[in-house]
């Protein structure tokens, strides 16, 4: 049971178990070319996996805050390890690519976005006055996870195939269920039903928020995914080397992370809003060098900075929803913002992919990506300056 005053270390120990090893679905990449052998598919029918995965993790944030009032931490801890796990099992126990897709898909994806959200949750109620540091921290591990089971996953599939792998991300799973279990229990946290986010005189905050922070958050995310989800091919398109194509994965990656670390420790320091308008202005200018140079190393040092600006927008949403709404609110309000980052996820690299085939170039898809930052830096400026909410 929940009792006692909040211990800020065993809930960001819960918080940043999760999004390390959930950030693995990010590393997907490593399984496409194995799932053709085994299953000789096409690469569209492999890469459909990870797209259901993404609408999934995206309904999944969308539903959170629901499911959230019928769990006490713990128990959801052991319960999004236990989905996770199942779903990473399945294609072991059906051997079928339509396993796949239900599994990792589908199950995994859902237990994905499930544990995301409810580590921001943990982060932001563990300490409320580090709120913003705390989210930064949380979104800055979830993409070093992806880089690191990278690694672990390409060393699995190496050795026994992507069956190995999937075992391998299964017990994972399991271990951080059961210790992650441990943590949010004795950190005295509690998911306290949701109420209405007012200001100091009553007055709730204004109703066309929402939107708005859904289109700043959906510009800014689709000028970040048009880039990163083609890094290798846009250093590969001016000319770079087999390295350089590795380092450019590697150095987003680490932007992302590092991004999320700073942006998080600014936002407590400096209005979020603010700084939103910074990081999308930032995007927007990598994104504009890299449309028009040549340069191996200028894109590659502009994919880093595009990277590095990515992880600090997506550490600065959660942080500007709970500015607004509140920490009782933030489950319910950012869900219905995140659906911007599913269907940037869905939209981003599937547009640049399209105006490559059409120009035989990254410079126009690059463009519209600086055109889409330029649009978040105008809706971050038109945010209005928060009130006072309750924080439950």
């Amino acid at each position: 049971m929940e009792t006692g005053k909040p211990q800020p270390f065993f809930a960001l120990t819960a918080a940043v178990l999760l999004t390390g090893s959930l950030g693995s679905i990010h590393a997907f990449s490593i399984f496409i070319v194995p799932l053709e052998s085994s299953y000789g598919a096409s690469r569209e029918s492999v890469s459909l996996v990870y797209s259901i995965a993404l609408v999934s993790l995206t309904i999944a944030v969308l539903a959170s805050h629901r499911i959230f009032r019928s769990f006490k931490p713990a128990k959801l801890l052991i319960l999004i390890g236990l989905v996770a796990a199942g779903g990473l099992l399945l294609p072991l126990l059906i051997d079928s690519l339509l396993a796949v897709h239900a599994g990792y898909g589908l199950v995994f994806g859902f237990a994905n976005g499930m544990g995301y959200a409810f580590a921001l949750q943990l982060a932001a109620r563990a300490n409320p006055d580090r709120g913003a540091t705390n989210i930064g921290a949380v979104t800055a591990v979830y993409a070093l996870g992806a880089l690191l089971f990278a690694q672990v996953s390409h060393g699995a599939v190496t050795g026994g195939g992507f069956r190995n792998a999937f075992a391998l991300l299964a017990v994972t799973m399991l271990l951080v269920g059961s210790v992650g279990a441990f943590a949010a229990h004795r950190s005295n946290v509690s998911l306290a039903a949701e109420g209405r986010a007012e200001g100091p005189s009553g007055t709730p905050q204004r109703t066309g928020l929402v939107p708005l922070l859904w289109l700043g958050y959906g510009t800014s995310c689709l000028a970040g995914l048009m880039a990163i989800g083609h890094a290798a091919g846009i250093l590969q398109a001016v000319g770079g080397s087999p390295a350089a194509l590795t380092a450019a994965v590697v150095l987003i990656a680490l932007g992302n992370a590092i991004g999320g670390f700073a942006a998080g420790f600014l936002a407590d320091r400096f209005p979020v809003r603010r700084l939103l308008a910074l990081f999308s202005l930032l995007s927007g200018g990598a994104l504009l060098v890299t449309a028009v140079t040549a340069d191996p190393t200028t894109t590659l040092v502009g994919l880093a900075i595009i990277g590095l600006a990515y992880g600090a927008i997506i550490a600065l949403y959660p942080a500007v929803t709970v500015t607004y709404f509140g920490v009782d609110r933030m489950a319910q309000v950012y869900g219905r913002i995140f659906t911007a980052w599913g269907a940037a996820g869905l939209l981003g690299p599937w547009i640049a992919g399209f105006l490559y085939d059409k120009t035989a170039s990254y410079g126009a898809a690059c463009l519209l990506a600086a055109a889409a930052a330029a649009a978040a830096t105008i809706v971050s400026l038109t945010l209005p300056k928060p009130v006072a909410v309750s924080t439950g």
